[in-house]
């Protein structure tokens, strides 16, 4: 193709975000993202990141998981207006919520939704991080 037969896209100003494949996307994310572990320790919860996905997380008793299932939806609460406030949303269809116990105590799992950022989301028995399917009771018999 000639010079003088290729177009040029049009100028526009961008007000905020980052172009992909920007070298310096990654270091931008993770400034910007960075209160998110605060506000999860906030709750008393442990938190997972990888890319742009994040996962929280905790351990309870048995008899403690409408408490912590408290704590998580509060804690899911903070993150989206913390979200809001950096003009970003949180994607409740994208949450999944899994509790995890032996196969013996599966039976003793709540089966009542959370609240996710305004949303209800009811626990899944098994769910996919990364490509691997997790099964409640820790095993990977979907996955398998």
């Amino acid at each position: 193709m000639s010079a003088a037969a290729a177009k040029c896209s049009a100028l526009i100003d961008v007000i905020c975000g980052v172009s992909d494949g920007s070298v310096l996307g990654p270091i931008l994310f993770i400034i910007y993202t960075a209160d998110l572990e605060s506000i999860v320790a906030e709750y008393g919860l442990s938190l997972h990141q990888y890319a742009d996905d994040s996962q929280i997380y905790s351990t309870c008793r048995s008899d403690a998981t409408s408490l912590l299932a408290t704590s998580m939806s509060q804690c899911v609460d903070s993150i989206s207006s913390w979200m809001r406030s950096d003009r970003l949303q949180l994607n409740a269809d994208k949450t999944e919520v899994m509790w995890c116990l032996s196969t013996r105590k599966l039976p003793q799992l709540p089966s009542c939704p959370l609240s996710v950022g305004g949303a209800l989301a009811s626990p899944f028995s098994s769910v996919r991080d990364l490509g691997v399917f997790i099964d409640n009771d820790l095993g990977a018999a979907t996955h398998v």
